[in-house]
């Protein structure tokens, strides 16, 4: 996981590695390549079961402060 972050340049994010599950089940999400967004009182927005290009990215994220 440290190796992904490194290669991708993920470091401004907060990763999750969820080994039991525990986390991504409370979520509601059903797989591991789930994008989960949480905004300031915990709510979860979910991108999809996509990839996550840049451009979706920036769209949820903008999204999420302008709310």
């Amino acid at each position: 996981m440290q190796g992904f972050v490194s290669l991708h340049a993920l470091t401004g994010f907060l990763q999750l590695n969820d080994a039991e599950s525990a986390f991504w089940d409370r979520s509601g999400a059903s797989g591991r390549s789930t994008f989960l967004f949480l905004d300031d009182d915990g709510t979860v927005s979910r991108t999809g079961y996509v990839e996550v290009n840049n451009g979706l990215l920036v769209e949820r994220v903008e999204a999420l402060v302008a709310s």
